[in-house]
C-alpha cells in the first residue's frame, strides 16, 4: 500500500483545531454554568416565595387560634357565670319553696307542669273543622297520662276574632265558635275529677271594640266617666282629623282610630 505521512501543515492544522475546540468547550462551559446560576436563582427565588406564603399562612392561623382561645376562654367565664346564677336561683327556688310551705300557703304552680292549650286550634269535637271545648274535654285523658298539673286556655270568650279571641267583647260568655258556658263548666268538672287545675287566659287591658264599655265611651261626651277605661284625646287639625300623636301600632299602621 501506499504509505500516507502528516506533513507539519497538516499537523499544525490539528492543533489549531483542537485549540478552537477548546475554546468552545469553555464558553459552552461557562454558558452551561450561568444557566445552573440562573436556574438556582429562580429555584431560590420561588422557594423564597414558598416560605414566605407558608409564613403568612402560619401567621394567619395563629391569629385565628389566638381569636378562638381569647372566645374559649370568654365562653367559660360565661358559662361559669351561667352556673352560678342558676345556682343562686335553684337556691332562692328552694328558700321560697320552703316559705310557702312554712306558711301553709304552698304555691304550686311553682313546680307545677301547666299546658297552654289554643283552642281553635286543638281539637274539633263536633266535627265543624275548627277546635272547640268538646274537642279538648274528649283528649282530657291524653294530658293527664303525660303528666299535666294544670291547663292553661287561651281566651275562650265571645269575640269578633280581630285579635285571635284576645279582643273580648264579652267576658261574660263562651263564644259560640267554641261552645256555650254549659260546655266549659263540664270541662272544668272532668278536669278536677282527673286531679288537673284549669286556668282561663283573661284579658283585663283591653277589649275589642264591640264590647259594652267601648261602646259606651264613644257614645258618651267628653269628661264621661266611663271613657275613663280607654284612651280617648282629641284629634289635632281643624277638625280633629289628625292623631293625637304619631305613635305607631305594634300590628302596623296607627295606633289611633277616629
Amino acid at each position: 500500500g501506499r504509505e500516507m505521512r502528516a506533513s507539519p501543515h497538516s499537523a499544525r492544522g490539528l492543533i489549531k483545531a483542537q485549540t478552537a475546540f477548546a475554546g468552545v468547550a469553555g464558553v459552552a462551559a461557562r454558558l452551561s454554568a450561568e444557566a445552573k446560576c440562573s436556574s438556582l436563582r429562580l429555584i431560590t427565588s420561588a422557594r423564597c416565595r414558598q416560605v414566605h406564603s407558608a409564613l403568612h399562612a402560619s401567621c394567619a392561623r395563629s391569629t385565628a387560634l389566638n381569636k378562638v382561645t381569647r372566645r374559649h376562654k370568654a365562653f367559660g367565664a360565661c358559662s361559669a357565670t351561667l352556673r352560678e346564677k342558676t345556682r343562686r336561683l335553684d337556691a332562692q327556688t328552694v328558700r321560697m319553696a320552703a316559705s310557702d310551705s312554712a306558711k301553709g300557703g304552698e304555691k304550686w304552680w311553682r313546680n307545677a307542669v301547666i299546658y297552654q292549650c289554643y283552642i281553635r286550634s286543638f281539637a274539633d269535637g263536633n266535627g265543624d273543622g275548627t277546635g272547640d271545648i268538646a274537642g279538648l274535654r274528649d283528649r282530657l285523658g291524653y294530658l293527664r297520662d303525660l303528666g299535666v298539673d294544670a291547663i292553661w286556655v287561651n281566651p275562650w270568650f265571645r269575640s269578633p276574632f280581630a285579635d285571635g279571641g284576645y279582643d273580648v267583647a264579652n267576658y261574660r260568655e263562651i263564644d259560640p265558635l267554641y261552645g256555650s258556658l254549659a260546655d266549659a263548666e263540664a270541662l272544668v268538672r272532668d278536669a278536677h275529677e282527673m286531679g288537673i287545675k284549669m286556668l282561663a287566659d283573661l284579658v283585663p287591658n283591653h277589649t275589642s271594640d264591640q264590647h259594652a264599655w267601648f261602646q259606651e265611651a264613644i257614645a258618651s261626651p267628653p269628661g264621661h266617666p266611663s271613657r275613663k277605661r280607654y284612651h280617648i284625646q282629641p284629634g289635632k287639625g281643624e277638625n280633629g282629623e289628625k292623631p293625637p300623636s304619631d305613635w305607631k301600632s305594634v300590628f302596623g299602621g296607627p295606633a289611633w282610630t277616629r
